[in-house]
């Protein structure tokens, strides 16, 4: 069920499934070129998976790790974000009815934003999300969110995604 170019790994839970996370790397605000398995964005969040798995999967945590088909978001075309809403289904499918976390880093973080409408999402954990005014808010509602986001961040600026959650208050 993934798209093109894009590639899904599950580390199943050792009990009963109860919840899942799912994993988005960063990447670059223009680029057609594939995602390796190799580039730092895809590795940087390898950590993040591994620690979920091993600390969650024997409470019934299934942890996923997608790798986006291409490396930019790419404007209007928002490149990963139907990655994320394939592998959602995808897990939704082979999990009913269990409710899902993305844990996504800068672009990552706003590709969790764009798919937090999913029915089955019930968390998102942004990690120096790189998010613009024209991104949504109302995706989150109803949803448990955390935001991690040093204010020195020379990458990602810190006080657009806190005027945004703040948005999400009103």
């Amino acid at each position: 069920m993934t798209t093109a170019g894009s590639a899904l790994e599950v580390v199943a839970a050792s009990a009963d499934v109860r919840g899942i996370a799912l994993v988005l790397h960063g990447g670059r605000e223009t680029s057609t070129a594939p995602v390796r398995a190799h580039q730092l964005a895809v590795l940087r969040m390898r950590p993040f998976a591994r620690r979920l798995a091993a600390t969650g999967g024997r409470h019934g945590l299934a942890v996923a790790r997608l790798r986006f088909g291409q490396r930019g978001w790419n404007g209007e075309l928002r490149s990963p974000v139907n990655d994320a809403r394939a592998a959602l289904a995808e897990l939704t499918a082979r999990y009913p009815g269990v409710p899902a976390a993305l844990v996504g880093h800068s672009m990552g973080g706003r590709v969790a934003v764009h798919v937090a409408d999913d029915a089955a999402v019930t968390v998102i954990a942004a990690l120096a999300p790189w998010l613009t005014p024209s991104d949504p808010v109302d995706t989150l509602t109803g949803r448990r969110l955390l935001v991690i986001h040093g204010e020195a961040d020379r990458i990602t600026d810190p006080r657009v995604r806190k005027r945004m959650f703040e948005l999400t208050k009103a």
